[in-house]
């Protein structure tokens, strides 16, 4: 049967729970029966109290009557009838107090009481009153019977309850010892059980623990030959069985790990041998490539040398070209510009004369505004502080006529001597347009001449272009080639590093593997 450590651990418990719950049980038991017996002496005191007050109340009736007898005081009769009264309410609660088998003795025992009263009350007290003492004397005596009856029966039921009370103290006690002795007995019981159970359990539980505790303290060494022997069948031997499991998939990989360890390490050697040999090759290739590269460059620099010159001399025939024609235009150009400047010229003439006539307007507005000014003055005069104001303004407006007429023959002067040098202009400009026409033709016949030097020198830039053309593709050619011998060679050289790194990380494997045992 399949024990869980819960589960031991849980009957333990278990097992100390019952105990405790018998315990308990029996405890509750013996206070149950203590507090039984309890209440009996507690009736039974009751009962023993009730009688002695009874017998004490009893007895002080009899001192009253004998004292009202001897001495004949009014006040023991007082005490008779109080003491009477208090007696028959005793004997009715000890009556209600009774057990079966008491009532009908205490039933006769009020009835004697009352017979008693009734004989002193109706007989005895009045012969007293009377002082018939002798009379009331043998009345007395023959009380005496019932006297003795009465403290008789009430004696007996004191003598019988207080043995009771007695037996049931001794039987309260003896129960309590017993159930003492019992519970004692069943704690020791627990107690042994529990510490039996705690030692079973705890042993059973760390002897198991420490033979997993060794079992992994040797795994943490590295040593793997060491099982772990635990054969109980809870969850501690499952925890042994799963570590022992995870020991030998250790071990088996530990195992895979060596040898591959080593396989990396001699491919390592095998392909860093390789990567030597095709460094060398690849090195005379490099070797070879760089002379390819450099009869390139050197055909490509002696060819863009050629097209450079070449396009140079282009550059300069075109640009000779571009500036006869040019010329050209400019020629033609101020051919143009020298008669829309000569029927410019004549037209300012035109205008010339259309200004003198408007010189000559603005003269005759401005005799006219000096004369409005000078009116106008004379009327701010008339007008006094009023016009003076005014007056400022007409001064300025005749100073502003006098200025434009100033100006207006100053502008007569000079349009008279620009007509006479527009005269002279329109003579030069007449001879400059015949010199401008004969330039043209000669800039047209140096543009033809042009154009032919530049068509042969494009012809000759073609072939240039051409011959550089193939330059560049076998320097290029060379150049792509040695990027990819270099790429080659850093790419074995990569190669070589890795395969070392590789080689340092097997032999440090194989190094920290060695300190395993399997």
């Amino acid at each position: 049967m399949r024990l869980s450590v819960g589960m031991k651990i849980g009957g333990g418990f278990l097992i100390l729970v019952v105990l405790l719950s018998l315990i308990t049980v029996q405890g509750v038991h013996v206070m149950n029966s203590t507090d039984k017996d309890l209440h009996s002496v507690d009736i039974l005191y009751d009962r023993v109290t009730l009688d002695y007050q009874i017998k004490n109340s009893f007895q002080n009736v009899a001192l009253a009557i004998r004292g009202y007898t001897t001495y004949g005081d009014a006040k023991f009769l007082d005490e008779y009838t109080a003491n009477v009264v208090e007696t028959k309410k005793l004997i009715n609660e000890r009556i209600s107090n009774s057990s079966p088998e008491e009532q009908p003795k205490y039933e006769k025992v009020l009835l004697d009481f009352q017979e008693y009263d009734q004989s002193i009350s109706q007989k005895m007290i009045p012969l007293l009153k009377e002082q018939k003492t002798l009379e009331a004397t043998a009345v007395g005596s023959t009380l005496t019977p019932i006297t003795a009856s009465i403290n008789q029966t009430i004696q007996e039921r004191i003598d019988e309850n207080r043995q009771t009370s007695e037996k049931e103290i001794q039987r309260t006690i003896d129960t309590s010892s017993k159930g003492r002795q019992t519970v004692i007995t069943f704690s020791l019981i627990a107690i042994l059980l529990g510490v039996i159970s705690a030692v079973l359990i705890t042993r059973s539980i760390t002897e198991s623990v420490k033979k997993i505790q060794a079992g992994i303290k040797h795994l943490a060494v590295g040593d793997f030959t060491q099982a772990i022997e635990v054969k109980t069948k809870d969850e501690i031997g499952e925890l042994a069985a799963s570590i022992n499991q995870t020991r030998e998939q250790l071990k088996n990989l530990i195992t895979e790990i060596t040898e591959v360890a080593q396989s990396v390490a001699a491919h390592s050697q095998q392909l860093a041998a390789s990567a030597q040999e095709v460094t060398g090759t690849a090195e005379e290739v490099a070797s070879t490539t760089s002379e390819v590269a450099a009869m390139a460059e050197k055909s490509l620099e002696n060819a863009s040398i050629t097209a450079e010159e070449s396009v140079k001399v282009i550059e300069v025939a075109t640009s000779g070209g571009n500036t006869v024609m040019k010329t050209t235009d400019k020629i033609n150009h101020i051919a143009r510009s020298v008669d829309e400047a000569n029927e410019s010229i004549q037209h300012l003439g035109t205008l010339s004369a259309k200004i003198g006539n408007i010189t000559n307007v603005i003269t005759g507005i401005a005799d006219q505004t000096n004369l409005l000014a000078l009116n106008a003055a004379i009327e701010a005069a008339r007008a006094g502080d009023q016009g003076r104001g005014f007056a400022v303004v007409a001064d300025e407006v005749r100073k502003l006529a006098e200025q434009s007429a100033t100006a207006a023959k100053e502008i007569g002067q000079i349009i008279s001597q620009i007509q006479s040098g527009i005269n002279s202009t329109i003579s030069f400009m007449e001879q400059g347009s015949s010199d401008v026409q004969e330039g043209v033709a000669l800039a047209h016949q140096a543009g033809i001449a042009l154009n032919n030097i530049i068509e042969a020198i494009n012809h000759n830039i073609v072939l240039v272009q051409e011959i550089s053309h193939g330059a560049q593709q076998t320097s290029e050619g060379t150049q792509g080639l040695s990027a990819s011998n270099e790429q080659v060679t850093s790419t074995i050289q990569q190669v070589a590093s890795a395969t070392q790194e590789l080689a340092n990380i097997a032999s440090r494997l194989q190094v920290s593997i060695a300190q395993f045992r399997i």
